[in-house]
């Protein structure tokens, strides 16, 4: 990629030819190549960083609360990240299936976090709507845990050398399930 250039998926064109006897043949295929952002240099809200990639939706310092009436359906709305009774300014609002990757480029040392589902999450019935949460550093799942919504988790994992983290919110029984990330930010140098 030449230098200064936009931080996105770029498509390119990998090409070769070999020749088998007499006869030269030519292949050609398209691989995507993701020119990440630069690395954050401090510690930093993972909610003012850019992500790299994302599956799902996520909402910086707020979550999106569907809300059900009857005779009107589903509609949403903004409401600060709430877990527990206690409402944080800062943080990342998901939901269930989620995937977020933000690039650290081996700059930061430590992630922390607190972790759960959302107190004004629509429950869909359930008593106590949960699902389980990943964070994967470079490939490798390093926290694997279930959150219960009433009982978020605090999150502090080392990751030396990592040059990115994905904060993961597995998909089960409900869909739309709203899940916090509530005060995470890595501690960068």
């Amino acid at each position: 990629m030449p230098p200064g250039a936009s931080v996105k998926a770029y498509s390119v064109e990998v090409s070769g030819s070999y020749q088998v006897g007499g006869h030269r043949e030519r292949r050609s295929s398209e691989r995507p190549i993701v020119v990440p952002p630069a690395p954050p240099t401090a510690t930093s809200w993972l909610s003012d960083l850019p992500r790299t990639s994302a599956v799902g939706k996520a909402y910086k310092d707020q979550q999106l609360i569907p809300k059900y009436t009857p005779g009107s359906g589903l509609s949403y709305e903004y409401k600060p990240i709430t877990m527990r009774g206690v409402t944080y300014a800062k943080g990342v609002g998901t939901i269930s299936g989620s995937s977020l990757i933000y690039y650290l480029g081996g700059r930061c040392s430590k992630l922390t976090a607190i972790v759960g589902v959302d107190d004004n999450a629509f429950s869909y019935g359930l008593p106590t709507p949960s699902l389980p949460i990943r964070i994967v550093v470079d490939g490798k799942t390093v926290f694997d845990q279930r959150v219960a919504q009433g009982s978020p988790v605090v999150i502090d994992e080392d990751l030396s050398t990592a040059k990115a983290v994905e904060l993961e919110a597995e998909l089960e029984m409900i869909s739309n399930l709203s899940v916090d990330w509530a005060n995470a930010r890595v501690v960068c140098s």
